[in-house]
């Protein structure tokens, strides 16, 4: 189901006590209503929250919307609606399926959706060509993951068309909107407030090309894409990159590997954290918007930062370490929202934990 422009919902407010899962197909709608939403034109604005419906007592009964995350390497579907409800006295503890493996030597497969379906891409590390560099997708009947030579890793829906950013090329598509450098080369992107951003990278040129460029664009433009020269921002440290994008408003958030915070608003960038010198581990590995602000997982405390009215600031015991379980070298990968709450990934141990929106607490 493609929500690119407009979007026609109907929603069947249903009695909530007592329900289970398996009788809720089976339960008469009370109330029907139908929504129509214009998303308006694509600028890579995040949809975010359609409705929500509540119950007499305040609680999130049954919800729609658009998730807006950006884990390590790749954004979110933007255009992937979640719809859940939320029938009272209904265990929220989901079964955990592991997927098998894919077949090779290598390792750190950061996944991307579109489309509805699920691919994996293996990620290039400091300048170097992934050692697998082929797109699987995730194949439901089959279970199992299948080769797909004509994705492009991490590319993604805009206006109902793909936008793919390879090392050599941006291409809209199929169509070449721009190319790097002599020499460079593309990596991650994003796309927001109808500005594309790349980073470009040569660690070879002297002096070393490290930044990230910015470019307006509309995908109904037929025009080439030029970077803007005052909209350019240096990565001064040797292989540093971008490792999470997020949006807040009218702001970008932006941060690397190293640490460094940036913020671009219609002034340009302003650097929010400098790595220190000596360095010290600041990582950021994943960004999510919710409730009005931007959540940063975070390395080494494992924690949630949240990002609000320009501000960063410590979520502390978001979320909590497990009984015997070191504090120290945690890394908060993954961040997503599921059935209306929250759920973080934690790196190394596998941990999965869901925070409860409505009681606001964690459970492992």
């Amino acid at each position: 189901m493609n929500y690119r422009s407009v979007a026609a919902i109907t929603v069947w407010l249903l009695n909530s006590t007592a329900l289970t899962h398996s009788t809720l197909a089976q339960t008469t709608p009370q109330l029907e209503a139908s929504v129509v939403v214009d998303l308006g034109a694509d600028r890579g604005q995040n949809y975010g929250t359609l409705f929500e419906v509540t119950d007499d007592d305040g609680q999130t009964v049954a919800g729609a919307g658009f998730m807006a995350a950006y884990n390590t390497q790749p954004r979110s579907d933007r255009e992937l609606l979640q719809v859940f409800v939320r029938p009272a006295n209904v265990s929220l503890n989901w079964e955990v399926q592991r997927l098998p493996a894919i077949a090779g030597s290598a390792t750190g497969f950061y996944p991307f959706s579109m489309g509805g379906q699920l691919f994996v891409h293996n990620r290039s590390e400091k300048g170097k060509l992934p050692a697998d560099p082929n797109v699987y997708r995730w194949d439901g009947k089959q279970q199992q993951w299948l080769g797909e030579p004509e994705i492009q890793p991490y590319s993604e829906h805009v206006a109902g068309k793909v936008l793919a950013v390879s090392a050599t090329a941006v291409t809209y598509d199929r169509r070449v909107l721009l190319e790097p450098q002599v020499g460079a080369r593309f990596a991650e992107h994003y796309f927001a407030h109808g500005v594309l951003f790349i980073k470009e990278a040569n660690q070879q040129a002297n002096p070393v090309l490290n930044r990230v460029i910015a470019c307006r664009w509309s995908p109904e433009s037929d025009q080439s894409l030029t970077p803007e020269p005052d909209w350019q921002v240096d990565l001064p440290i040797p292989f540093e990159f971008i490792y999470a994008f997020g949006q807040l408003n009218d702001e970008v958030l932006a941060v690397s590997n190293n640490g460094r915070v940036l913020k671009f608003d219609d002034q340009g960038w302003t650097t929010l954290r400098t790595p220190p010198v000596p360095a010290v581990s600041f990582q950021v590995y994943s960004i999510l918007t919710c409730n009005d602000r931007l959540l940063l997982g975070q390395y080494p405390t494992g924690e949630i930062y949240q990002f609000a009215d320009g501000k960063l600031e410590l979520l502390s015991g978001w979320p909590p370490v497990l009984a015997g379980v070191s504090g120290a070298s945690r890394e908060a990968q993954t961040l997503a929202i599921y059935d209306g709450d929250l759920y973080a990934g934690i790196w190394p141990w596998a941990e999965l934990w869901r925070y409860d929106m409505q009681r606001e607490r964690w459970a492992f």
